[in-house]
This record gives C-alpha cells, sequence and structure tokens, in this order.
C-alpha cells in the first residue's frame, strides 16, 4: 500500500537533514554503476504544474504551465571525469523539440540568479541563499542580504556567463540568448495554499536537498491543517489593494491565494476582487471585524484618515480600546527600501504563518497566540497601524531568525509541531465523531502514472483537481464538516465518503464495481457488467443511454462530464496510456475512502502490466518481427442521412491503444505513415482517419499483417462472413495478408447479448494487462503461457463467446475479481529464472546463461538489434530505448 505519512518527528527530520549534507558537493572517487546516487527523493508534489523522474545519476524535471511545457535534466557532478565520462552512459540524450525544450545543468548548482522574490523564499528554506550571486535587491531578505549579491538579474550575456542556471517566473523562448540557462517556475499561478508551497520540493531538486524539502513542507502543512481546523463563525474582513481620494474609489484585494487562505481562517472577503465607492466601501467596514490596507506605510490616525473613517467607535472592527487595522509590513528593512518584503516573499514558502496572522488578527484570543516582545499579539507579516515596523538587517544576529526558519520557542510552527498528530486506523467508511489532532486519511492515494488529476491531502478534506477542465473539488470527511474549508474560489464542495452516485462513462461504473461501491451507484450509463445488471433487474439501480443534471440533481455526485451542480468530472479514457487510464481507480477512490483497496489494485495490475510487456517486447526484439496492427470499424449509411454523409471506414490512432500494441510487440498501422494515403483521409477528433471509398481504403490496408474489426450493427453478434462484409471483403480476397494468414479479430468475446454492449469499454481502463496478454497472445504466442484470450476473438477459428449475465453477480457490493491471474515468473528472484525469455523485469541475461541482477556490460545502444542479441542485459536496454 503506497502511504505518506503526515507527521514527521522533528528530530528524525533533522537526521535526514544531516544525512543529505554529503550531496551538496560533487561526488568523489569512481562511478558505481549499481549506486543510486539520489538516496533522499522528493516525498512527492502537490503541485499540478511540476513533476520529476529519477534515474541513478539523473533527475528528468518537467514543468508544464498553461500547457507550455520544458524539461530540465538535473545531472549529478563528479569530481573525476573519468567517473563522470562512465556515468553519460546511463543519461539519456536531452533532446529540444518543437514542443518541449530541454536543458541540462550539473548538480548540485553552484551560482544562481533569481528573477523573483517568492522563489527567493523557496532558496532560503532549503539553506542554499548562498548560491545567490543576482537578485531583485529591492525584494531580498536578511539572510540573502548577508550573502551580498553582486546585483540585479538581468539577462545579460556576460550575467548568464557567471551562472548555473537563472530562475525565472516568466516564460523564456528558444530563441533567447542563453535560454538552456533559464528554469521557469510557476508559483503565481498556483492558487491553492499549500501547492504554492509545495515549490520548495522543486527548488530542491536543483541542490540535492529533498530530505530537507521534505521535512520543511511537511512542517509547514501540518501547522496550515491544524490551523485550518476551527469551529468559528464566519466573520467579515476589508481588504484593500489601493485607495484612490481623488477618485472616491477603493480596489478590494484580487488575488485568489489569499482569499482562500482567509477562506480558511473563516475569513470572507467583502466585495472580492471589486472596485468600490468610499459609501460602498464605508458600509463594508461597518460589518468588518479587521481591516487590511495595501500600500505606503500608514500610522493609525493615517489609516483613518485614508478610510474616512471620522468616529472609529462606530465599526465593528474598533473593540476595546482597540482598532484591528493591519498593513504587511511588520518586518522591514529601512537601508534596502523594504517596506513590506517579507509578506511579498514569503507567503508562498509560508502559507501557515500567513494564516497564523489571519486567525491573530481577527479573533479575540486564538490558542496558539503567543506574547510579542513588545505586548502585543506575535503576528509575522500584519502589522497593526498603531505599531511600528520591525526592522531587520543584514547582521548574523538576524539572518536566521526570519520567517523560513524561526527558532522562537514560542512561534506557530513550535507549538504545533511539538506534539504528533494522531491517526485513525483507516481511512473511514462513513461518518465520524471529530477529534482535533487527527488525520482522518491514513491511506493516501500517489498517482504515478494519471496526468489529468492530482489529489493533496489534509487532515479532514481532500482538494481533488481536473486538469482537464480545471475544476477543483473539496472532499470533506463526514462527520467533520463544521471544521473544513467552506468557500475556496473555483471549487465544488462533496461530503465524503458519498452515498449515492450516478455515471454518464462506461468505464468508471466498472471501477466502482472493482472498488466494491456499485451498491452506492443509482443511475448509470449502459453498461456490461454482471453486478451492474443485477442491480439493474433487482430496481437498486436505473440504467440510460443519456443522464442529464437533472436525473442526477437528487444524488451526492454525477461522474462525468462538466456543467452539472454536483458532477465531477471524471475523463479516464482521455488519459492517454494503458497505465494512466488504470489510476482513475484511485480518482473515483477518493470519494468513498477507498484509497487502500485503489492503491493495491493499481500496484497488483500495473506489475503484472509492466511484467507481460517486457515478455511482449522482448519477443518482438528476438524475432526481429512486429507485425502491423490495425483497429478498424465501418461508416453505415443511416435510415435518414444527412446531406454532408459519406459511407467509410475509421481506422483508429487513439494513444492507449498505440501504446498497447506497442507494448504487446505489434505496430499500430493508423494508415497516416504514408502521405498518399493521408492525403485522402480526413482526420476527425478522437485520434481517427475516416477513408471514403473501398479503392481507398484497400490500398490502405495493403500493409496489414492483424486485422481487429470493431464494427458495429444493432443486433449482430458477427461470425467472419459478415465480418469481412463490413468491407466488401471475402475469404477468396488473400491478397490481404490478414486474409491469407487468418489473422481478423474482434474484442466482442465478453458480451452482454441483449444490450449489444462488449466488456472491452469497462476492463480496457481497469484491466489492461489482460488486454496486452491478449494481445500478445495474437502478435507472439509462444511469449505467453496461454491460448486462451479474454476479449479477443478469432473469426477464423469460430472462438466461442462469454456471455456476461445478472446471474454470474453474487454480491453486488463485492469487490469485483481480476481476470487475470499474477504471472509468477515475473516475481521470482532473478537467479531462479532458468530462461532467457524469462530474465525480465530487472533482471539481466549474461553469455554464461544465467539471469543475474546486474547487467553484464553497457554496449553502445546506437548499434543494431542483432547486435545486442547475445547478451540480455543489451537487450533490455535496447527496449528501454524503443519505449
Amino acid at each position: 500500500m503506497r502511504t505518506v505519512a503526515v507527521a514527521l518527528a522533528v528530530s528524525a527530520a533533522f537526521g535526514l537533514v544531516a544525512a543529505q549534507d554529503a550531496a551538496r558537493t560533487c561526488t568523489s572517487g569512481a562511478f558505481n554503476e549499481a549506486e543510486d546516487y539520489f538516496a533522499q527523493k522528493t516525498a512527492g508534489t502537490g503541485s499540478a504544474l511540476f513533476s520529476v523522474s529519477y534515474g541513478l545519476v539523473y533527475k528528468n524535471v518537467t514543468v508544464d504551465i498553461n500547457g507550455v511545457k520544458s524539461l530540465y535534466q538535473l545531472v549529478q557532478c563528479f569530481t573525476d571525469p573519468d567517473a563522470a565520462a562512465n556515468a553519460t552512459a546511463f543519461i539519456p540524450v536531452c533532446e529540444t523539440t518543437a514542443d518541449v525544450p530541454c536543458s541540462r545543468f550539473e548538480i548540485p548548482l553552484q551560482k544562481v540568479s533569481v528573477g523573483g522574490a517568492l522563489f527567493l523564499s523557496m532558496l532560503e528554506e532549503i539553506e542554499v541563499e548562498k548560491t545567490v550571486k543576482y537578485t531583485e535587491l529591492a525584494s531580498v531578505s536578511p539572510c540573502v542580504q548577508s550573502n551580498n549579491p553582486g546585483a540585479a538579474s538581468t539577462t545579460d550575456t556576460a550575467q548568464l556567463n557567471e551562472i548555473d542556471a537563472f530562475f525565472t517566473d516568466t516564460t523564456p523562448l528558444v530563441t533567447d540568448a542563453g535560454y538552456t540557462k533559464f528554469v521557469r517556475t510557476g508559483l503565481t499561478h498556483e492558487q491553492e495554499p499549500m501547492a504554492r508551497a509545495w515549490w520548495v520540493e522543486f527548488a530542491s531538486l536543483f541542490y540535492n536537498q529533498e530530505s530537507l524539502a521534505n521535512y520543511m513542507i511537511e512542517r509547514v502543512k501540518i501547522t496550515y491543517d491544524l490551523q485550518s481546523e476551527n469551529t468559528w463563525d464566519e466573520l467579515n474582513v476589508v481588504w484593500i489593494d489601493s485607495i484612490d481620494e481623488a477618485a472616491g474609489e477603493a480596489t478590494m484585494l484580487g488575488d485568489v491565494y489569499f482569499r482562500n487562505i482567509l477562506s480558511d481562517a473563516k475569513l470572507t472577503i467583502t466585495d472580492f476582487s471589486q472596485t468600490v465607492t468610499f459609501d460602498q466601501l464605508d458600509a463594508a467596514l461597518r460589518t468588518a471585524s479587521a481591516v487590511v490596507i495595501g500600500g505606503a506605510h500608514l500610522d493609525l490616525t493615517a489609516a483613518l484618515e485614508k478610510l474616512s473613517v471620522e468616529n472609529v467607535t462606530e465599526y465593528l472592527f474598533y473593540d476595546n480600546g482597540t482598532a484591528r487595522v493591519y498593513q504587511t509590513d511588520r518586518h522591514k528593512s529601512s537601508t534596502q527600501g523594504l517596506t513590506a518584503a517579507y509578506f511579498d516573499a514569503y507567503t508562498a514558502a509560508a502559507p501557515d504563518l500567513v494564516l497564523s496572522d489571519a486567525i491573530k488578527a481577527t479573533r479575540k484570543l486564538a490558542p496558539w497566540s503567543s506574547p510579542s516582545k513588545d505586548g502585543g499579539v506575535d503576528l509575522m507579516f500584519l502589522r497593526r497601524v498603531d505599531e511600528l515596523p520591525i526592522e531587520v538587517s543584514a547582521d548574523a544576529e538576524t539572518c536566521g531568525m526570519g520567517v523560513s526558519r524561526p527558532t522562537d520557542p514560542h512561534s506557530i510552527r513550535h507549538v504545533l509541531t511539538s506534539s504528533l498528530v494522531e491517526k485513525v486506523s483507516e481511512n473511514p467508511t462513513g461518518a465520524v465523531a471529530y477529534e482535533r489532532l487527527t488525520d482522518y486519511f491514513p491511506d493516501k492515494f500517489e498517482t504515478r502514472y494519471a496526468a489529468l488529476f492530482t489529489v493533496s491531502y489534509h487532515l479532514t478534506w481532500k482538494m481533488v483537481r481536473s486538469l482537464s477542465t480545471g475544476e477543483q473539488y473539496v472532499l470533506v470527511q463526514r462527520g467533520t464538516e463544521a471544521v473544513a474549508p467552506s468557500a475556496y474560489v473555483g471549487t465544488r464542495r462533496f461530503t465524503i465518503p458519498i452515498e449515492t452516485s450516478a455515471y454518464q462513462a462506461t468505464p468508471e461504473v466498472g471501477i466502482a464495481a472493482l472498488l466494491g461501491v456499485l451498491g452506492h451507484v443509482k443511475i448509470t450509463t449502459v453498461t456490461p457488467s454482471e453486478c451492474v445488471l443485477k442491480g439493474i433487474e433487482e430496481g437498486d439501480m436505473v440504467s440510460s443511454w443519456s443522464i442529464s443534471c437533472a436525473d442526477a440533481g437528487a444524488l451526492d455526485v454525477m461522474f462525468g462530464a462538466a456543467g452539472c451542480d454536483n458532477s465531477a468530472y471524471s475523463s479516464a479514457t482521455a488519459d492517454p496510456g494503458p497505465l494512466n487510464r488504470l489510476e482513475w481507480v484511485g480518482y473515483i477512490a477518493l470519494f468513498h475512502n477507498k484509497e487502500a483497496r485503489a492503491s493495491t489494485v493499481v500496484d497488483t495490475v500495473a506489475a503484472k502490466y509492466l511484467c507481460i510487456r517486457e515478455r511482449g517486447m522482448a519477443a518482438a526484439a528476438l524475432s526481429g518481427k512486429r507485425p502491423n496492427v490495425a483497429l478498424v470499424r465501418g461508416i453505415y449509411k443511416p435510415a435518414t442521412p444527412g446531406p454532408d454523409f459519406k459511407e467509410g471506414y475509421l481506422a483508429n490512432k487513439a494513444e492507449h491503444e498505440r501504446i498497447t500494441f506497442h507494448d504487446a510487440g505489434g505496430n499500430n498501422l493508423a494508415f497516416d505513415d504514408a502521405s498518399s494515403i493521408v492525403t485522402e483521409a480526413s482526420k476527425f477528433e478522437g485520434g481517427t482517419y475516416l477513408y471514403h471509398g473501398d479503392a481507398v481504403f484497400r490500398r490502405a490496408l495493403a500493409d496489414v499483417d492483424v486485422l481487429f474489426d470493431n464494427s458495429y450493427v444493432s443486433g449482430l453478434y458477427p461470425n467472419l462472413t459478415e465480418a469481412l462484409a463490413f468491407y466488401n471483403l471475402t475469404v477468396d480476397d488473400t491478397q490481404f495478408k490478414f486474409i491469407a494468414n487468418r489473422q481478423m479479430y474482434r474484442l466482442d468475446r465478453r458480451i452482454n447479448t441483449p444490450a449489444q454492449y462488449t466488456d472491452q469499454f469497462v476492463r480496457f481502463v481497469i484491466e489492461p494487462d489482460a488486454v496486452l496478454q491478449d494481445f500478445i497472445s495474437v502478435f507472439h504466442p509462444d511469449a505467453v503461457n496461454t491460448t486462451s484470450t479474454f476479449f479477443v476473438r478469432n473469426l477464423f477459428e469460430g472462438d466461442e463467446k462469454f456471455e456476461i449475465e445478472a446471474g454470474n453477480c453474487a454480491n453486488i457490493d463485492a469487490e469485483v475479481e481480476f481476470l487475470t491471474e499474477e504471472h509468477p515468473i515475473c516475481f521470482l528472484p532473478c537467479a531462479e529464472r532458468q530462461s532467457r525469455e524469462y530474465c525480465t523485469t530487472s533482471c539481466y541475461w549474461w553469455t554464461d546463461s544465467s539471469c543475474r541482477e546486474s547487467p553484464q556490460e553497457f554496449p553502445d545502444l546506437t548499434g543494431s538489434v542483432s547486435a545486442l542479441l547475445p547478451s540480455m542485459a543489451v537487450l533490455s536496454l535496447a527496449i528501454a530505448a524503443l519505449l
């Protein structure tokens, strides 16, 4: 089970930090091909904008901001040139394409420029601020001041030549001079507080400081979550960005990020992101518990005058002789001209401290408040305007006492992390009796493959993001609703575990059955599932080809398309690869607290898929053959055709099918490789090509070795003659290889005949290993130890169908079992695998006919496959190069 610890003991965390110190410099000594040079890895990412994968001596970091991608290859440095040269054999080429530029950096970085205060705070969090050579001097902290950067960061060529990398929040162009040194950061694109804080992990990747970053982010997360657990009443806050006295207008706070933090403090911003008149402002001020004013430094008299407040005692923010009016310049440096620099820079790294300030500034007594040295409430960023700012400077005493590493024993982080969070034994199956300082989600789901959704965990709630639509869903544990966020911007809120649901897409219904939550489904699209059929027979659910918002309006959630008040967008079939699609088991599980089951399913199926894939890939490499495969269907004239209708044929080019055919040792021939054919085809949405006329289509079929017919004709379960007739062919057309070699198939072996709906629409997503095994048995029969198939039906052989019936379902609430069994050969120790064909999955075949855990040699990968056959180590590398 994949789980993430919610709390780290401080002492243990500092132990990890000490172990990581050795990684700050180049590695000395000879290169060891068996050593993982990044033993301390990132604990994951709570941001959807960057990701990382690890090799032995390199990391690939991908940044994707608004669809613009950049790839950064981070290579561990060595003091020994020979060691560096030997390590190069293990590092893939960093290739810039038209869509994704790639830049290579030797890590850990030694000298950098930083073009933004927000990212500068991340470098301070991981204690590498001394590597900053150039930065924006108007927004630096005491620790950076003590380092005395030489000048402001620029894109001047001479300056770029002095540094290893330039961190910037802008988007450099490939045509820009020195673009290979630019590293894009996306903090300002993050609207959820903890997602922005997670960029400390991004910074750590460039310095091998993952251990320290893991500790820092966990510490911030704990304190943020604990403070956001509160049962207070909502209060109004007026937060003013600027005041135009001449125009008689005020501009209110327009930053979604800060509004989300205030929401967690149970604070509502009046007239969010609006320009208001002074009369409107005055009305808002009278019901506000606190006021924050941006801009230049003000004292109380000047602030009240600016607000046009004549009698402050008439306003709610005035209480017991104190006006709760604040500015964001609690810490400043007069010598550097820093008026609000701490707030501007450190809110990204320390959202927990911003939240703490918001709570303390608006509530009469917060349980973690502590007296400050001047007798007021101890705030980090907000300054009550009747108090003076705290001066900071570049001396040694000040550096190290700032926001990033507070040492004050009264600090919010110290107080709250001194006691570890309690955890329940498993994710709840229903409502709970809320207890403070409790993590209700000990079983957490981590995405490794899915590209279209993310999840982050908090003590009593989860934040789920659909990357297809940009929608965000707050999933609140049933029984803890009073302490969960109530007004996150751009979110939809659900109480979990959900009790009733509707499904607009067939694969997700199969996921519900796999998780054992089908009993909660009340409305479903037509689905060939035994237990769905049973539920319909018994009147527990309704099946419909089309489900509207009105149909599902009374249910907790409708999975499928966006647009309904209770919809959660689900797009399993849009995720590109087989394992991407599989991981949507976790998406549905999040709404049911079934992460433990989902993790088991994904881990088990993915392991089987990867094992079977190696056998298919090895078979293709050993034989030197990859059959050309096509998945096609006919388009037929309807009863009332439209004016633009043309009969023709569709050839699929879906990415998941291309990947699966390739992994099975085949070649997906989507008819787009020959330009003369493509010019006669019209590309459609969904990755398909449409061909008009038999002549064109016959030319496209000329190179097809294996044909999968996916045509649908109501009421017909076609035999060979009927399927060939779809394409105006007969068994006598042996000029086509797939007919001459008896290689024509359909994917409807598992079918519900009354509905004419096949199990491929369900199982292809949740059991890609079974699909892959079927395809390998067609392309390379000797590579799998079975002659039977699950979905594939050979039309020439007359394979029998398996009827999907309600009688096959024993219990609608039971977890559906897998079709495939485990493949024992995949999990044997290397030494026990006695043949080359089975020496796969992290094992290597040696020339002495033994299977071992380490490779025998490391040849040039540019050679031919035939030259590589004597060694299984070589074969494994060749396969990796083909992926």
